[in-house]
Protein backbone atom coordinates (compact mmCIF):
# COMPACT_ATOMS: atom_id res chain seq x y z
CA UNK A 1 0.00 0.00 0.00
CA UNK A 2 2.92 2.40 1.19
CA UNK A 3 4.62 1.53 -2.17
CA UNK A 4 1.77 2.58 -4.09
CA UNK A 5 1.34 6.01 -2.57
CA UNK A 6 5.34 6.19 -2.83
CA UNK A 7 4.96 5.59 -6.72
CA UNK A 8 2.02 7.94 -7.09
CA UNK A 9 3.73 11.14 -5.94
CA UNK A 10 6.63 10.35 -7.67
CA UNK A 11 4.57 10.29 -11.02
CA UNK A 12 3.32 13.81 -10.32
CA UNK A 13 6.31 15.38 -9.15
CA UNK A 14 6.83 17.11 -12.47
CA UNK A 15 9.07 20.26 -11.16
CA UNK A 16 8.83 23.57 -12.37
CA UNK A 17 7.89 25.00 -16.26
CA UNK A 18 10.30 27.34 -18.04
CA UNK A 19 7.69 29.82 -17.58
CA UNK A 20 7.27 29.51 -14.04
CA UNK A 21 11.06 29.28 -13.54
CA UNK A 22 11.62 32.80 -15.78
CA UNK A 23 8.76 34.15 -13.39
CA UNK A 24 10.76 33.59 -10.12
CA UNK A 25 14.25 35.05 -11.78
CA UNK A 26 11.89 38.00 -13.45
CA UNK A 27 10.48 38.92 -9.21
CA UNK A 28 14.34 38.08 -8.10
CA UNK A 29 15.49 40.63 -10.42
CA UNK A 30 13.03 43.64 -9.48
CA UNK A 31 13.78 42.91 -5.88
CA UNK A 32 17.69 43.72 -6.63
CA UNK A 33 16.69 46.53 -8.48
CA UNK A 34 14.64 47.98 -5.87
CA UNK A 35 16.80 46.92 -3.08
CA UNK A 36 20.04 48.35 -5.28
CA UNK A 37 18.10 51.88 -5.88
CA UNK A 38 17.53 52.28 -2.05
CA UNK A 39 21.23 51.10 -0.86
CA UNK A 40 21.99 54.11 -3.34
CA UNK A 41 20.63 56.45 -1.19
CA UNK A 42 21.53 55.46 2.08
CA UNK A 43 25.02 55.02 1.40
CA UNK A 44 25.17 59.24 0.39
CA UNK A 45 23.53 59.33 3.56
CA UNK A 46 25.83 58.15 5.67
CA UNK A 47 28.87 59.82 3.80
CA UNK A 48 26.92 63.20 4.63
CA UNK A 49 26.34 62.51 8.12
CA UNK A 50 29.93 61.05 8.29
CA UNK A 51 30.87 65.01 7.34
CA UNK A 52 28.31 66.02 9.88
CA UNK A 53 29.98 64.26 12.84
CA UNK A 54 33.31 65.53 12.02
CA UNK A 55 32.57 68.71 11.32
CA UNK A 56 30.92 69.08 14.50
CA UNK A 57 34.01 67.21 16.50
CA UNK A 58 36.09 69.38 15.56
CA UNK A 59 33.85 72.44 16.15
CA UNK A 60 34.23 70.97 19.99
CA UNK A 61 37.70 70.85 19.81
CA UNK A 62 37.92 74.50 18.72
CA UNK A 63 35.82 75.55 21.07
CA UNK A 64 37.17 73.73 23.76
CA UNK A 65 41.04 75.18 22.88
CA UNK A 66 39.34 78.93 22.70
CA UNK A 67 38.51 78.62 25.99
CA UNK A 68 41.90 77.32 27.45
CA UNK A 69 43.55 79.92 25.16
CA UNK A 70 41.74 83.75 26.31
CA UNK A 71 39.51 83.22 23.02
CA UNK A 72 41.94 82.60 20.36
CA UNK A 73 41.96 80.17 17.91
CA UNK A 74 43.87 77.17 16.98
CA UNK A 75 45.57 79.01 14.16
CA UNK A 76 49.16 80.23 13.44
CA UNK A 77 47.63 84.25 14.41
CA UNK A 78 45.23 82.69 17.09
CA UNK A 79 42.82 84.86 14.76
CA UNK A 80 40.50 83.21 12.01
CA UNK A 81 39.69 82.93 8.78
CA UNK A 82 42.71 81.16 8.87
CA UNK A 83 44.15 77.26 8.58
CA UNK A 84 43.86 75.17 11.71
CA UNK A 85 47.40 74.68 13.24
CA UNK A 86 48.38 71.31 14.85
CA UNK A 87 51.13 72.71 16.81
CA UNK A 88 48.67 75.81 18.12
CA UNK A 89 49.18 76.01 21.60
CA UNK A 90 46.69 77.10 25.07
CA UNK A 91 47.43 78.83 27.70
CA UNK A 92 48.66 75.51 29.30
CA UNK A 93 51.29 74.07 26.63
CA UNK A 94 48.85 71.86 25.19
CA UNK A 95 48.95 71.34 21.44
CA UNK A 96 45.55 71.08 19.44
CA UNK A 97 46.17 67.98 17.61
CA UNK A 98 47.14 65.84 20.73
CA UNK A 99 44.97 67.53 23.45
CA UNK A 100 42.22 68.44 21.71
CA UNK A 101 41.94 66.17 18.60
CA UNK A 102 44.02 63.56 18.35
CA UNK A 103 44.53 63.69 14.59
CA UNK A 104 43.35 66.33 11.96
CA UNK A 105 40.66 64.48 10.30
CA UNK A 106 40.82 62.88 6.94
CA UNK A 107 40.44 65.47 3.94
CA UNK A 108 39.26 62.70 1.51
CA UNK A 109 36.62 64.38 -0.50
CA UNK A 110 35.11 61.38 -2.02
CA UNK A 111 34.76 59.91 1.50
CA UNK A 112 31.82 62.17 1.66
CA UNK A 113 30.87 62.02 -1.60
CA UNK A 114 31.93 65.58 -2.32
CA UNK A 115 33.86 67.39 -5.05
CA UNK A 116 37.13 69.04 -4.27
CA UNK A 117 38.84 71.72 -6.86
CA UNK A 118 42.68 71.32 -7.83
CA UNK A 119 44.42 72.13 -4.52
CA UNK A 120 45.11 70.50 -0.55
CA UNK A 121 41.51 70.31 1.24
CA UNK A 122 41.98 71.61 4.79
CA UNK A 123 40.49 72.47 7.93
CA UNK A 124 39.89 76.46 8.59
CA UNK A 125 38.63 78.14 11.53
CA UNK A 126 36.57 81.62 10.26
CA UNK A 127 36.62 85.02 11.99
CA UNK A 128 33.85 84.16 14.59
CA UNK A 129 34.97 80.84 15.39
CA UNK A 130 33.13 78.10 13.25
CA UNK A 131 35.49 75.68 12.29
CA UNK A 132 34.89 74.62 8.47
CA UNK A 133 36.38 72.58 5.73
CA UNK A 134 37.56 74.01 2.30
CA UNK A 135 37.85 72.17 -0.87
CA UNK A 136 41.30 73.38 -1.78
CA UNK A 137 40.13 76.42 -3.91
CA UNK A 138 40.75 78.24 -0.94
CA UNK A 139 36.77 78.47 -0.55
CA UNK A 140 35.05 78.02 2.55
CA UNK A 141 32.60 75.06 1.58
CA UNK A 142 31.18 72.78 4.34
CA UNK A 143 30.73 74.91 7.84
CA UNK A 144 29.31 72.95 10.81
CA UNK A 145 26.06 73.73 11.64
CA UNK A 146 23.70 72.56 14.95
CA UNK A 147 21.75 70.78 12.11
CA UNK A 148 23.20 70.41 8.94
CA UNK A 149 25.93 71.05 6.29
CA UNK A 150 25.76 74.37 3.87
CA UNK A 151 26.80 73.62 0.93
CA UNK A 152 29.88 74.89 -1.74
CA UNK A 153 30.38 78.57 -2.57
CA UNK A 154 28.87 79.92 1.34
CA UNK A 155 32.04 82.49 1.90
CA UNK A 156 30.56 83.96 5.44
CA UNK A 157 30.53 81.94 8.57
CA UNK A 158 26.90 81.49 10.23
Amino acid sequence: MIGRFARRIHAEDEGLTLIELMLVVIIIAVLAGVIAVNLNGVVANAKLNSMKGTLSGMQTAVDTFAANKDGKYPTAAGTGPAAISAAAADNNGKTFVESYVHNLPSTVCADWGVTCSAGAPSWSVSANGKAYFTDGAATPNYWYLPTSVTAAGTTTAP
